[in-house]
């Protein structure tokens, strides 16, 4: 029997397209009329299948059967979930057929162990780059620090007469304290005096 595959995703071709393509491979108007459909356009919630349809079809394959689908990228988003697709229907003796390049792919009873070790391998690699993730978030990185230090008390206080000193602008109040120019300003508020560009110059006597 031919099993149809049909996902409705970003960044697939739309359904009408699929179906022309599995038609152009020879699959049978009555066979698309039975093909599993998702409809995978938003995010799944937590706990949720991203594409039950396709998983049912597992639970249907029977030794023989050939799974269609009109190109690779319909069967999952990532690798590991293809790969984890395909053993299982090939553990019922199911092949899996794609429609655009016209391969078959399926695992060999004798591959199982390599295909698992593979599968754990994904996984563990996932959860490692989490790991990483959650450790830089915690520690900061080189280049890249996780946030920004709380400026203490006494230290804002001691910006406070630097900034409302007229006779320095604005950068050289950020200079002088090591405190960001705006955060300043969203400190302290605007500096309450027109000795500023053109009149700050004068007073330096510059032209």
């Amino acid at each position: 029997m031919r099993l149809v595959y049909l996902c409705e995703r970003k960044g697939l071709p739309s359904l009408a397209d699929q179906r022309a393509a599995l038609a152009a491979a020879g699959l049978t108007e009555a066979e698309m009329a039975e093909a599993y459909l998702d409809r995978a356009m938003r995010k799944p919630r937590p706990g949720e299948a991203a594409q039950p349809e396709r998983d049912h079809i597992i639970g249907s394959a029977r030794p023989g059967d050939e799974v269609w689908v009109s190109r690779p990228a319909v069967i999952a988003t990532m690798e590991d979930e293809a790969l984890r697709f395909l053993a299982k229907i090939s553990e019922h003796g199911a092949v899996l057929c794609i429609a655009s390049t016209g391969d078959r792919y399926s695992v060999p009873p004798e591959a199982k162990d390599g295909v698992a070790a593979g599968l754990r391998l994904a996984a563990d690699i996932k959860a490692d780059e989490r790991k990483a993730v959650m450790e830089r978030a915690r520690q900061g990185s080189p280049g890249r620090p996780a946030g920004k230090a709380r400026i203490s008390a006494d230290r804002l206080e001691a910006a406070r007469a630097i900034w409302f000193n007229h006779d320095l602008s604005g950068p050289e109040c950020a200079a002088r304290t090591g405190i960001g120019q705006r955060t300043l300003a969203r400190h302290f508020g605007k500096r309450g005096t027109p000795a500023f560009g053109a009149a700050l110059n004068k007073r330096r006597g510059k032209t």
